[in-house]
């Protein structure tokens, strides 16, 4: 019996300890703070709008919440599955735009460092579909990590005149929590609230997301 016991025990331990260690660390809110949380396996559908028609990009964001008391170093990929062969997907993360790399996430929201994924709006892909798997885990993607998919549907409507209209220039960083740099000016949105601009220069304008 005592034996039979002790077996018990070690067994209700490994238990307790393999679940603390593969516990969730990420969270992921779709395109806000505060928005849903897309969990494992789960596909979000984002329709693309007048603005990224005008823009010629849309952008589509995953606030990454860290779920855990410490920092996280933190990495993701992004994989075009479906759609359209050629078509440009730009990548913000870490509060860099491109992304720069892994980047550190401090315990909770991280609401100024999104996952951004940012594919061309061109009146060549109209009416497709372009599916992407999301994945952001730990440094490498090795552990703990969360697998989201993403499909954008482009509208039927991106007609000749966004092709012939002018590229947009960059913008950095964006998103942006104040300064930003737009084509050939600065910015500095520290003091209005959070929202879209669109922020003229020599070349024309640009969306600045200010968080």
């Amino acid at each position: 019996m005592k034996r039979i016991i002790t077996l018990a025990l070690a067994i209700v331990a490994t238990f307790a300890f393999g679940n603390k260690a593969n516990a969730q660390q990420y969270a992921l809110h779709y395109r806000a703070v505060d928005g849903p949380v897309v969990s494992e396996g789960d596909t979000v559908d984002y329709f693309t709008t007048d603005d990224d028609k005008l823009m010629g990009l849309a952008y589509i964001s995953f606030f990454i919440e860290n779920l855990t008391a410490g920092n996280l170093l933190t990495d993701n990929e992004v994989v075009q599955l479906e759609g359209p062969e050629g078509l440009h997907t730009e990548l913000c993360a870490g509060g860099n735009c491109p992304q720069q790399g892994p980047y550190t996430l401090v315990p909770g929201d991280n609401g100024q460092m999104p996952l951004t994924i940012e594919p061309a709006v061109l009146p060549q892909y109209a009416g497709q579909t372009v599916l992407y798997r999301v994945k952001v885990g730990n440094i490498g993607l090795v552990s703990n990590t969360v697998t989201v998919y993403l499909r954008v549907h482009m509208a039927d409507n991106l007609g000749i005149e966004s092709a012939a209209a002018p590229v947009a220039p960059a913008a950095y960083p964006n998103p942006t929590t104040g300064r930003v740099t737009v084509g050939d000016r600065e910015y500095d949105l520290s003091g209005r609230p959070a929202g879209v601009y669109y922020l003229p220069t020599e070349k024309g304008k640009a969306k600045v997301i200010k968080l």
